[in-house]
């Protein structure tokens, strides 16, 4: 193997090692806000959607906001996934 070939292997695998980087960013963003989103639908809301804790007025509609946001970013985990798998046996089978 030449110095070029090296090369291209070396920033090969760079590239799959930042998708797989990005993948795992997007995962744990994701479980993030689908635990806020969890964490949100369960306090006790009055009857106009909104919870009192002392400091901080919390409204209902920010669980289904939280969880859209979790619900994107495991769709950007699924695709960065694909993405890496994809990747890598393209580059398992060059050489």
């Amino acid at each position: 193997m030449n110095s070029s070939q090296q090369e291209t292997a070396w920033y090969r695998n760079m590239k799959l090692n930042r998708f797989s980087i990005a993948s795992f960013i997007s995962l744990g963003l994701s479980l993030i806000f689908a635990r806020i989103a969890y964490l949100r639908s369960v306090l006790p809301y009055n009857d106009q959607g909104r919870y009192f804790d002392g400091m901080v007025v919390w409204d209902e509609q920010a669980a289904s906001v939280y969880l859209l946001l979790a619900l994107g970013a495991l769709c950007v985990t699924a695709i960065l996934a694909h993405l890496h798998c994809r990747k890598n046996s393209s580059s398992n089978t060059k050489g």
